[in-house]
C-alpha cells in the first residue's frame, strides 16, 4: 500500500540485495542536518497540498474506536460518554499517515528525505497526526510525549511548519496516540496496571479540557448570545 501512496512513495528507501542481504544507500539522520527544518517544512507543504480536497470524517472513523472506548469503560468509566461524544463531534480531514513520524524515522540524502519503519502506516487516518507527532517529539527531545502535550496545550501555535490547524486537532491527536499505544501494548500482552493508570490519569486531564472547550463553545455560540441578549432586555 505504501508503494502505491503518491505522498509517501517518493520517500521510500530503496534496498539492493546482494547474496540475500539487503543494502541501502548511506543516509544521515535528519536531526544531524542543520537545514532539517526547511526540508521537513517543504515535505509537509507538499503532503498537505490537497488538504482541501480530503474528505472530513469523525475521529471515530480514524482510529480503533471500539478498542479505545472499551479501555475507557474499564479504566475511566466516568469519562465514557465524554469521549464517545467527542469521537463523533470532532472531524478531521482523512488521509494516509506514516503513523510513527519523528526524527529517528527520517533520513536524508542531500535535499531528499526518506522515511523508515512503516509498521503503523494507514491509508484511513489523518496526516495531521504525523504533523503533531513530529512537533511533540521535537519539543520533547525524546522525553515523555504526555508531559510535552500537557505543557504545550495552552501554547500550541496555530501554524506548525507552515501548516495551519485548529487547537481541537491537538486534543484529537492525544486520543489517537493513546489509542495506538494501548493497542500496541495489548498486542504484546504488556498493557500492565502501571500503563493503565498512566493513560487513565491522562484521559482524565483530556476529558476536563474537552468539557472546558464545550462550555466555552456553548457560551460563545450565536444562539446562546441571542438568548443572553433577550434575557438582558
Amino acid at each position: 500500500d505504501v508503494q502505491k501512496d503518491s505522498c509517501f512513495c517518493p520517500h521510500i528507501l530503496e534496498y539492493k540485495y546482494i547474496f540475500g542481504c539487503s543494502i541501502a544507500a548511506r543516509l544521515s539522520p535528519i536531526e544531524e542536518i542543520e537545514e532539517n527544518e526547511q526540508l521537513i517544512e517543504k515535505y509537509f507543504k507538499e503532503a498537505f497540498r490537497d488538504v482541501e480536497k480530503w474528505e472530513s470524517n469523525p475521529l471515530r472513523c480514524l482510529l480503533d474506536s471500539d478498542f479505545f472506548l472499551d479501555f475507557v469503560l474499564n479504566n475511566f468509566p466516568d469519562g465514557y460518554s465524554c469521549f464517545s461524544d467527542f469521537l463523533d463531534t470532532i472531524e478531521l480531514p482523512q488521509s494516509s499517515t506514516h503513523g510513527d513520524f519523528h526524527q529517528k524515522n527520517i533520513l536524508t540524502k542531500g535535499k531528499e528525505l526518506y522515511f523508515i519503519d512503516w509498521s503503523y502506516y494507514k491509508n484511513n487516518s489523518s496526516r495531521y497526526f504525523d504533523l503533531l507527532d513530529f512537533y511533540v517529539y521535537l519539543k520533547g527531545e525524546g522525553g515523555s510525549w504526555i508531559k510535552v502535550w500537557s505543557r504545550q496545550y495552552d501554547q500550541i501555535p496555530d501554524v506548525i511548519l507552515g501548516i495551519k490547524f485548529p487547537q481541537k486537532y491537538f486534543l484529537a491527536y492525544a486520543i489517537w496516540r493513546i489509542s495506538e499505544e494501548i493497542k500496541r501494548f495489548a498486542a504484546k500482552n504488556n498493557l500492565d496496571k502501571y500503563k493503565r493508570k498512566k493513560y487513565s490519569n491522562f484521559l482524565k486531564e483530556i476529558a476536563s479540557l474537552i468539557k472546558l472547550n464545550n462550555k466555552r463553545n456553548f457560551i460563545n455560540s450565536p444562539k446562546n448570545y441571542e438568548n443572553n441578549q433577550q434575557n438582558k432586555l
